[in-house]
């Protein structure tokens, strides 16, 4: 049997397989001893995916959720360009804190492969933690995550304030969230999409801004309301799960009221940093 144990945050999930898992990217930053008592348990295996009598297999995109018997059958998919559809490659059945993980394609195992087709974002976010997409930098002592759709600007905010800063990337993609006492804690995950910039480690969350391109640099500190209708965008769960959809929900109203939020209006220059250093009372 093959084992591999990782720590996420604050959550320890072991991986069991007959075949070896490989290790890709930044996986192995979040590598620990087998020894350690996992949270949650994933068992994988080569097989024929399960396929309830009657439901319909067909994807509407990357994931699917069908709930058969009380049960869940998660499956995840690739694009067949030929076809124009979504084929299902691996489906994972939830039985409490067992995942059991049917892989059915014709390649080895890779720990990202299978973390994904597991669907930790909802995992976490029954322990009350969440998975948001934004790029996380560490400055000094606190985070500062910023977030928001794709062009936003969050990229080129927390490269600027790398190098005029001296701040670190912790994840140039995405933050797992939780909340520690009156606060809340960002902790870098190995997904980070594109941007090949991943830490382990943790900050306590100073700001979440949310950047927009502009001819001038401006900053405006946001109500808890407003910060939600930005923020509920950027955390990932199954939008079909009206479960998983409630946790969301709570979850980043409580951060939204928790945490500072600020709308940031920027021009890709040293003048976004200041302005927004000054907003923080940090410059």
């Amino acid at each position: 049997m093959n084992l591999k144990t990782y720590r996420i945050g604050v959550f320890v999930l072991r991986l069991e397989s007959e075949e070896p898992i490989l290790d890709a990217d930044f996986f192995p930053l979040f590598r620990i001893d087998d020894g350690v008592p996992p949270d949650f348990l994933v068992r994988v295996q080569r097989a024929k995916l399960p396929a309830p009598a009657g439901i319909s297999l067909q994807c509407g995109g990357h994931h699917h959720r069908i709930r058969f018997g009380g049960e869940n059958y998660d499956y995840t998919c690739f694009s067949d360009a030929q076809h124009r559809a979504h084929v299902p490659y691996a489906c994972a059945v939830r039985q409490g804190r067992e995942v059991l993980l049917y892989v059915q394609y014709d390649a080895p195992f890779w720990d990202t492969m299978v973390f994904d087709a597991v669907g930790l974002p909802d995992l976490f976010l029954e322990e009350g933690a969440g998975v948001f997409h934004a790029a996380f930098v560490g400055d000094g002592d606190g985070g500062i995550l910023f977030a928001g759709p794709s062009g936003a600007g969050k990229t080129t905010q927390a490269t600027l304030w790398q190098t005029h800063r001296s701040a670190v990337v912790i994840n140039g993609d995405r933050a797992l969230i939780l909340r520690s006492g009156d606060g809340f804690l960002a902790y870098g995950i190995p997904f980070c999409g594109s941007s090949k910039s991943c830490m382990n480690t943790v900050r306590p969350i100073r700001a979440i801004v949310f950047p927009e391109k502009g001819e001038k640099n401006a900053v405006a500190q946001l109500s808890a309301i407003a910060g939600f209708k930005e923020l509920i965008g950027c955390i990932s769960y199954t939008r079909e799960d009206p479960a998983a959809q409630e946790r969301a929900v709570l979850l980043t109203e409580d951060v939204a009221a928790g945490c500072r939020c600020f709308r940031l209006v920027c021009r890709p220059d040293t003048g976004a940093v200041e302005a927004l250093s000054r907003a923080l009372g940090t410059l």
